[in-house]
C-alpha cells in the first residue's frame, strides 16, 4: 500500500502483485555437434515473472524469421501445416538441447524461449545460425599408462583408454553401441582410428607416430564404451611392439560397401626372422648356391629343414632345393648374393629357416576374416623355440564411386593388421621384427 497526494490532500491506494511473462533466457549459445547435429545451451533468465521457469521452447529453422512453421511461443503445440511441434521441442528440467537429424552443410537457426507463467520473448542464439559437419571427437577418458605386464623384459608400456563420453562442448557422444549411448553410429561421425604419438622428451619434437584403426576382429568398431568397474582403459596397446599391415585390394571393384570384393583367389605369407628355427653356416661366397652347415657336434642326424622351406641369410631370403648333402650343406635355388665389401664378411651366420604354409589364405567371402589370416601366418612359427603371439583385425578400405547419374561407396579390399606380441618379439632380443612375405 501506499498513499498518493494530490490537491485535495492524501488519498490510500493499494497494489496488488501481478505474475508475469519472464524475461528471455541468457547467454543462448549454438554448437556444431555432428554432421546431423546441432547442439544449443542457455542460462536462466535474470527476470522470472514471480513464477518458477518450468521448461523452455528450443526452434530452429532454415530461415532465420522461422517462418517454416507457425510453432512458436504463443503457440508451441500446433502447427496446421506440418504437423505438431514441427522444428521445435519442449525442454524441461535441462538448460541444453541437442538438435538431430539435421541436413549436413545447411544453415540453421536456432531460438529459445522460457515458460513461467507463460513463453518469454525468443531469444536468438549466439552465433545466430550454424552449419551441421564433421566435428573433431572429444577427448579420451580414463587413459592410463603402465609396464606392459607379461613384458618381462620391462620393454613395453601398455597404453589404455576408453571412449570420449562428451565432446570439447559438453554434448554426449558415446555411440550407440556403449550403455548410455544415444547416438545413431553416423552422428558422430565414427571413430576412424586412435593416434598415438610417444617420445623420451615431453616436448614430442621427435615423437613416433601411430594411428590405431579403430576396428576390432573383421572390421566391428571398436568403441572402447568407458567401464564403470575398469578407470584404466578399455582398450589399449604396446608401445614398443611391432605391428605390420598387408593390403589386399582390387581398385577397380564397384561392390558396394555392404558387400563382397572377392568371390575367389588365395594368396601364401609367411614370416621369417630370428624368432624362426636357426642353424649356424658357413657365410656362401658371392654367387654360390651351396650353404656349408657349421659343424657341431649337436647337429641332428636328418635334416631339419626339407625342399621348399625358405631360409634367411643376413638380409636375403632363399628358397631351399636340395637337402641330400646334410649335414655337410645344403642347396638354395638361387645364387647367394653377399654384401658389397666381401672383407666384411664373418666366417659364419646365424641361418634362420622356416616351412611356408601348406595352403594358401582364402581372400574369397568364405575364408578371409581376420582370425583366418592369424591362423595362416602362425603356421610359420611351427616349432619356434620363442612365444609368439600376433593379434590381427581387419578394416574395409572404401571409395566413392559414381554410376550413370548415382554416387555411392565401394569397397575396394581388406586391410589385415598383425601386431606381434609375446617374448619372442622383444626389443631386447637385439634383432628386429622382420616384414611378412608374400610368397605366391
Amino acid at each position: 500500500a501506499f498513499w498518493q497526494w494530490n490537491a485535495d490532500g492524501a488519498s490510500h491506494r493499494k497494489i496488488k502483485p501481478r505474475v508475469t511473462r519472464p524475461s528471455g533466457p541468457t547467454n543462448v549459445t549454438l554448437y556444431v555437434v555432428s554432421r546431423t547435429e546441432l547442439g544449443v545451451t542457455w542460462e536462466l533468465p535474470l527476470f522470472d515473472g514471480g513464477k518458477a521457469i518450468s521448461k523452455y521452447l528450443v526452434e530452429w529453422d532454415t530461415d532465420k524469421y522461422m517462418t517454416s512453421g507457425i510453432a512458436s511461443p504463443s503457440n508451441p503445440y500446433g502447427n496446421s501445416v506440418d504437423g505438431p511441434l514441427v522444428r521445435s521441442e519442449v525442454v524441461s528440467g535441462e538448460t541444453e538441447f541437442r538438435i538431430a537429424g539435421l541436413e549436413e552443410g545447411q544453415k540453421y537457426f536456432v531460438r529459445v524461449s522460457a515458460y513461467g507463467d507463460g513463453y518469454s520473448h525468443a531469444i536468438s542464439s549466439d552465433p545466430p545460425y550454424a552449419i551441421p559437419s564433421g566435428m573433431l571427437p572429444g577427448f579420451l577418458t580414463d587413459v592410463s599408462l603402465t609396464v606392459a605386464s607379461d613384458s618381462e623384459t620391462a620393454d613395453r608400456l601398455r597404453l589404455a583408454w576408453s571412449a570420449p563420453e562428451v565432446d570439447v562442448n559438453g554434448f554426449k557422444v558415446l555411440p550407440s553401441g556403449c550403455a548410455g549411448g544415444t547416438s545413431p553410429p553416423s552422428a558422430p561421425d565414427a571413430m576412424k582410428a586412435y593416434r598415438v604419438m610417444w617420445d623420451t622428451h615431453p616436448s614430442l619434437l621427435h615423437a613416433q607416430v601411430y594411428d590405431i584403426p579403430a576396428v576390432n576382429g573383421d572390421g566391428f568398431p571398436q568403441h572402447c564404451c568407458p567401464s564403470s568397474s575398469n578407470n584404466n582403459g578399455v582398450c589399449h596397446v604396446e608401445l614398443g611392439a611391432e605391428v605390420q599391415s598387408i593390403s589386399i585390394k582390387y581398385p577397380q571393384s564397384s561392390i558396394p560397401s555392404s558387400g563382397d570384393v572377392f568371390d575367389s583367389g588365395a594368396v601364401r605369407i609367411a614370416y621369417l626372422g630370428s624368432q624362426s628355427k636357426s642353424i649356424q653356416v658357413v657365410t656362401p661366397l658371392h654367387g654360390s648356391k651351396e650353404v656349408r652347415i657349421s659343424p657341431s657336434v649337436t647337429l641332428p642326424s636328418s635334416s631339419p629343414m626339407a625342399t621348399g622351406d625358405l631360409i634367411r641369410i643376413q638380409n636375403n631370403v632363399y628358397l631351399v632345393s636340395n637337402v641330400d648333402s646334410w649335414p655337410v650343406s645344403i642347396n638354395i635355388s638361387s645364387e647367394y648374393v653377399s654384401k658389397p665389401d666381401p672383407h666384411t664378411q664373418p666366417d659364419s651366420v646365424n641361418a634362420y629357416f622356416t616351412t611356408p604354409p601348406s595352403s594358401c589364405f582364402d581372400i574369397s567371402n568364405t575364408g578371409n576374416s581376420a582370425e583366418s589370416f592369424r591362423s595362416h601366418i602362425l603356421q610359420s612359427f611351427d616349432d619356434s623355440p620363442f612365444d609368439e603371439s600376433i593379434t590381427v583385425s581387419r578394416s574395409t578400405p572404401t571409395e566413392p564411386y559414381e554410376s550413370g547419374d548415382s554416387s555411392d561407396t565401394r569397397v575396394v579390399g581388406y586391410v589385415y593388421h598383425v601386431t606381434f606380441s609375446g617374448q619372442g618379439f622383444s626389443s631386447t632380443l637385439g634383432s628386429p621384427v622382420e616384414e611378412l612375405l608374400i610368397i605366391s
